[in-house]
């Protein structure tokens, strides 16, 4: 799932790299990278693993609203509701994994 959301953010920042406030691969990399070294060190039971996994979503969930937001500005009226329906699917999908 982690990877899932990911590859949409990669998608997301594609589409609108001119905007101010979208999620930056750098940015990405470094919920990644704390990601990895919290389930690193918490290894020892999966509550804690857990834990790591729930915060880096969030983390993700964070970056993914900044770049629908800034999409706002780049896209016609109609095309944002339709990219705002598609996020509403894909949240969906994502949810049913």
């Amino acid at each position: 799932m982690k990877k899932n959301i990911f590859l949409l953010l990669i998608l997301l920042s594609t589409t609108v790299c001119s905007a101010k406030d979208y999620s930056t691969q750098q940015e990405l990399k470094k919920i990644e990278d704390e990601v990895q070294k919290c389930i690193d060190t918490n290894f020892t039971s999966d509550y804690t693993m857990a834990q790591c996994v729930i915060n880096g979503i969030n983390k993700y969930n964070i970056e993914i609203n900044k770049t629908v937001n800034a999409a706002k500005n780049y896209l016609s009226k109609a095309q944002y509701e339709q990219f705002l329906n598609n996020q509403k699917k894909w949240e969906k999908s994502v949810k049913n994994i």
